[in-house]
Protein backbone atom coordinates (compact mmCIF):
# COMPACT_ATOMS: atom_id res chain seq x y z
CA UNK A 1 0.00 0.00 0.00
CA UNK A 2 2.75 2.59 1.00
CA UNK A 3 4.68 1.41 -2.20
CA UNK A 4 1.25 2.24 -4.66
CA UNK A 5 1.03 5.88 -2.03
CA UNK A 6 4.70 6.50 -3.21
CA UNK A 7 4.22 6.04 -6.82
CA UNK A 8 0.71 7.60 -6.87
CA UNK A 9 2.39 10.79 -5.21
CA UNK A 10 5.46 10.99 -7.21
CA UNK A 11 3.20 10.33 -10.78
CA UNK A 12 0.91 13.29 -9.54
CA UNK A 13 4.00 15.62 -9.13
CA UNK A 14 5.21 15.01 -12.09
CA UNK A 15 2.18 16.45 -13.71
CA UNK A 16 0.80 19.19 -11.07
CA UNK A 17 4.50 20.66 -10.75
CA UNK A 18 5.19 21.19 -14.59
CA UNK A 19 5.32 25.10 -14.96
CA UNK A 20 2.60 25.77 -17.66
CA UNK A 21 2.26 29.83 -18.90
CA UNK A 22 -1.17 30.04 -20.60
CA UNK A 23 0.99 33.25 -22.64
CA UNK A 24 3.68 31.77 -23.86
CA UNK A 25 2.36 28.31 -25.95
CA UNK A 26 4.72 28.99 -28.62
CA UNK A 27 7.97 28.37 -26.55
CA UNK A 28 9.75 24.99 -25.44
CA UNK A 29 9.59 24.74 -21.66
CA UNK A 30 12.25 22.66 -20.29
CA UNK A 31 11.94 23.08 -17.09
CA UNK A 32 13.41 20.33 -14.80
CA UNK A 33 12.36 19.58 -11.26
CA UNK A 34 15.46 18.81 -9.62
CA UNK A 35 13.93 18.97 -6.56
CA UNK A 36 10.88 16.23 -7.24
CA UNK A 37 14.19 14.06 -8.47
CA UNK A 38 15.85 14.49 -4.74
CA UNK A 39 12.28 13.85 -3.41
CA UNK A 40 12.16 10.85 -5.60
CA UNK A 41 15.62 9.21 -4.49
CA UNK A 42 14.81 9.92 -1.15
CA UNK A 43 10.84 8.28 -0.77
CA UNK A 44 12.68 5.12 -3.39
CA UNK A 45 15.44 5.02 -1.03
CA UNK A 46 13.55 4.54 2.13
CA UNK A 47 10.89 2.38 0.41
CA UNK A 48 13.88 0.28 -0.37
CA UNK A 49 14.71 0.09 3.36
CA UNK A 50 11.51 -0.32 4.76
CA UNK A 51 10.97 -3.45 1.74
CA UNK A 52 14.45 -5.00 3.71
CA UNK A 53 13.25 -4.30 7.06
CA UNK A 54 10.40 -6.13 6.97
CA UNK A 55 12.14 -9.62 6.79
CA UNK A 56 15.89 -8.59 7.75
CA UNK A 57 17.08 -12.32 7.37
CA UNK A 58 15.99 -12.90 4.26
CA UNK A 59 15.02 -16.13 2.99
CA UNK A 60 17.76 -18.06 1.57
CA UNK A 61 19.01 -21.65 3.18
CA UNK A 62 22.23 -19.88 5.44
CA UNK A 63 19.58 -17.50 7.05
CA UNK A 64 18.10 -17.57 10.85
CA UNK A 65 14.92 -19.84 11.18
CA UNK A 66 13.16 -16.79 12.52
CA UNK A 67 9.68 -18.05 12.39
CA UNK A 68 10.86 -21.48 14.16
CA UNK A 69 12.91 -19.26 17.01
CA UNK A 70 9.68 -17.51 17.41
CA UNK A 71 7.30 -21.00 17.83
CA UNK A 72 10.08 -22.59 20.28
CA UNK A 73 10.30 -19.55 22.56
CA UNK A 74 6.45 -18.72 22.82
CA UNK A 75 6.44 -23.24 23.90
CA UNK A 76 9.56 -22.61 26.11
CA UNK A 77 8.09 -19.92 28.12
CA UNK A 78 4.28 -21.95 28.38
CA UNK A 79 5.82 -24.30 29.51
CA UNK A 80 7.65 -22.40 32.31
CA UNK A 81 4.55 -20.86 33.15
CA UNK A 82 2.44 -24.14 33.65
CA UNK A 83 5.29 -25.77 35.88
CA UNK A 84 5.48 -22.72 37.95
CA UNK A 85 1.31 -22.68 38.23
CA UNK A 86 0.98 -26.23 38.69
CA UNK A 87 3.65 -26.22 41.43
CA UNK A 88 1.82 -24.35 44.12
Amino acid sequence: MATLAVYLYFGAGLLGKQFTDVDTYDELDLYIPIFLFLEFSFYMGWLKVAETMVNPFGQDDDDFELNWMIDRNIAVSYMIVDEMHNGE
